[in-house]
């Protein structure tokens, strides 16, 4: 189910709206500054959901019918089905059963392409002669006879099937191979760090969401001559406590937001979301 999370058209919906509608009601309820910048997967998930409204345009239902993993995936389960589509010798070959199916299930021939209904039972009820009943797949008694030598179809949805499968396996790789990210704090562009001026706006940030992962520690102080250091040299700086950061990213967009787009102080944000080789980064 991992690719039908990132392609289902219900999914891809839903995460087009949050990406348009979201930053927009943060910028007018909280300020512009806090909208983070677009990054490619928010511009892929809009494409996959201009793609979704496109296809509409060639064929009714085009993404339901061909491309949908989560159909696909489903349609596993109307191969077990104990119930089936089953048409009697009654049927006058009127075509009606074919043209109202949205899913492409019912042949030239009006047999049932299995995998592809969905019981919805649209046919049977524009059937003028009643010969469409959904009954047990066991039952053949008074039905047409099925198409002999029919041909397996690989259709698009089999493929889609088949990646799912794969993709499904390439997850269970990467939760045992993945890392998960932890903040790290830039020395060389962080404010306290190179002296230029105090900033705790991480560190804030940080205490608010109750996490508590960043501590202050003094940096670039002076001592005296007994070697005890005077008061008020140096900055306190940020540092990060591995064991109790979650990778929320909120440190990173606070400095974003305000030392890089409100105040013009850096170009990129001096804390950032990284991952590492040590065991605390290890997520299984």
């Amino acid at each position: 189910m991992l690719l039908s999370g990132y392609v289902s058209a219900i999914a891809v919906w839903t995460r087009a709206m949050l990406l348009m509608a979201g930053p927009v009601q943060m910028g007018l309820l909280k300020g512009w500054y806090l909208v983070p910048p677009m990054n490619v997967g928010q511009w892929i998930s809009l494409a996959l959901f201009g793609g979704i409204i496109g296809m509409g345009l060639i064929e009714w239902r085009f993404w339901c019918k061909y491309l949908c993993p989560t159909g696909a995936v489903f349609s596993l389960g109307a191969l077990l089905s104990f119930t089936r589509r089953k048409v009697s010798t009654d049927c006058i070959s009127c075509g009606q059963c074919e043209t109202v199916c949205d899913f492409g299930a019912i042949r030239e021939d009006f047999s049932t392409r299995h995998s592809r209904c969905s019981f919805c039972q649209s046919c049977g009820g524009v059937c003028p002669v009643g010969a469409i009943d959904f009954t047990d797949r066991w039952s053949n008694a008074g039905q047409k006879p099925p198409p002999v030598g029919a041909a397996v179809t690989c259709s698009r949805r089999s493929l889609l099937v088949g990646l799912g499968t794969a993709a499904t396996a390439g997850r269970v790789w990467l939760l045992l191979s993945a890392r998960m990210a932890l903040a790290v704090v830039d020395k060389q562009t962080c404010l306290p760090y190179a002296g230029r001026k105090a900033c705790r706006y991480c560190v804030d940030e940080c205490t608010a969401a109750g996490y508590e992962a960043i501590e202050f520690i003094r940096v670039g102080g002076q001592v005296d001559e007994t070697g005890r250091p005077v008061d008020g040299s140096g900055f306190v700086a940020p540092a990060v406590l591995k064991e109790k950061c979650v990778g929320c990213g909120l440190c990173q967009m606070r400095c974003r937001a305000m030392n890089v787009k409100n105040e013009h102080l850096l170009v990129g944000s001096a804390i950032m979301i990284q991952a590492g080789p040590d065991p605390q980064y290890t997520v299984v």
